[in-house]
């Protein structure tokens, strides 16, 4: 996907705050996942910032080498995400809510996969995304949990 702004006289776009260097035209195709922002100045030199839009480059599922599922899903307490690969590999799994923030990191080391618990008891109901990385490739699962 392309992120595009309102038109400007001068762009200049951000990832997670971060400058991009050569990111300096109206539209920005992003190849990694992130906030992204674009500040845009007029002929005036008045400048301003958009808000935040997590961008997400996920893979397609069937293109994921190895199985994820997440369950109990609507959950309400806990919720787990078993993850098998065909090989070993180094596990990353960032949950994140919807406007991009992340509420949970973790890493295993090189295996096979297995069961991780997610930290989802005390957080508000809604929609939450599910990353899983290994390095080479990743998938992005939805996952929804309901107030108490």
């Amino acid at each position: 996907g392309t992120l595009t702004s309102s038109p400007a006289t001068f762009y200049q776009w951000y990832r997670d705050g971060v400058l991009i260097q050569g990111a300096t035209n109206q539209s920005y195709t992003p190849n990694t996942d992130g906030t992204y922002t674009v500040v845009v100045t007029d002929g005036s030199n008045c400048s301003t910032s958009s808000n935040g839009f997590a961008f997400t480059t996920a893979l397609a599922e069937n293109s994921f080498n190895g199985s994820v599922s997440i369950f109990p899903n609507p959950a309400l307490n806990q919720a787990f995400v078993d993850v098998v690969l065909p090989t070993k590999a180094n596990i990353s799994i960032r949950m994140y809510n919807s406007v991009g923030q992340t509420i949970a990191q973790l890493n295993s080391v090189q295996s096979l996969g297995g069961r991780f618990a997610l930290p989802v008891s005390g957080l508000a109901g809604g929609i939450y995304f599910v990353e899983i990385s290994t390095g080479t490739q990743y998938l992005v699962k939805k996952l929804v949990l309901t107030a108490e």
